[in-house]
């Protein structure tokens, strides 16, 4: 074999190489500024003023109407995008190590739609990108290892009622979506708790919201999210912890927050996050 064939060899491999690992990366980047432009495009015809004067408000469980009075200082602004910032660490097994996480929720208030971007460092400088989307009633999940190599993704009906119902978890970072809507409904259930139900086309979920004395949510549970495993998803009894309230904007809204699975086995938290940052338009 001649020099300049072994040349040609070398230079083709070096720019399959290339491709490789600078086209897949882009290719998600741009999917995923397809969704964020699509969430982005939504309107928003919410009238927050006119949903605090509504009768639906006033039929609203006490509990709650006390929660977004304190939650929501402006009654007058309605921004239809939140951009939230977190860091924390996660953990895939009860005795696994806890790995570094860097995320940012592209989240819309004007519908159940929400990007998330994910990044975690177990191994520097090694990281994983994943990529969680919640739009159209449809969820899809997927890791890349270098933001190359697929290592997993999923669909499927389990992933949209999954995140259908942390979609409505995490509306307590946007308070206005958890107003009387026509994706939402409160039924009392105690006298510091609500249950709230989402329904997104074919899709359906609820969470029980629980509150201090102080009406802000301290826990959310539910029993229709589903824990991923090596092949499939099952359906266990989820919680998510909030605490450390701060106002910021319009909003008094809690800046940690941790995930938890609760297993006939025990409760194993696998997730705490701290917000850096969160903005609104």
């Amino acid at each position: 074999m001649n020099n300049n064939l072994i040349k040609i060899i070398v230079i083709f491999f070096l720019l399959a190489f290339l491709g490789f690992f600078f086209g897949i990366p882009y290719l998600n980047n741009l999917s995923v500024e397809e969704n964020v432009a699509q969430i982005n495009s939504y309107k928003n015809n919410y009238d927050v003023a006119a949903a605090f004067e509504s009768d639906d408000f006033s039929k609203l469980p006490s509990i709650i109407v006390r929660y977004l009075q304190k939650s929501i200082k402006d009654k007058t602004i309605s921004p239809k995008v939140s951009l939230i910032n977190f860091t924390g660490k996660l953990k895939a097994s009860p005795n696994a190590e806890w790995i570094e996480i860097n995320s940012t929720i592209v989240f819309s208030t004007s519908k159940p739609a929400f990007v998330q971007v994910s990044e975690t460092y177990e191994n520097n400088p090694i990281w994983e990108k994943t990529i969680d989307t919640y739009i159209n009633s449809s969820a899809s999940t997927s890791t890349e290892l270098l933001s190359s190599i697929t290592l997993n993704k999923f669909v499927g009906n389990k992933l949209n009622r999954s995140f259908l119902v942390l979609y409505l978890m995490e509306s307590v970072f946007s308070p206005t979506s958890l107003l009387p809507n026509i994706n939402t409904q409160w039924r009392n259930v105690g006298d510091n708790s609500a249950e709230a139900t989402i329904w997104d086309k074919n899709v359906e979920g609820s969470a029980v919201f629980y509150f201090n004395e102080n009406d802000e949510v301290i826990k959310i549970t539910s029993e229709n999210r589903f824990m991923p495993g090596k092949n499939d998803y099952s359906k266990e009894n989820f919680t998510m912890h909030l605490a450390n309230y701060k106002t910021l904007y319009n909003y008094h809204i809690p800046t940690y927050f941790e995930f938890q699975w609760n297993l006939a086995s025990g409760n194993f938290t696998f997730g705490k996050f701290q917000i850096t940052d969160i903005s609104y338009k």
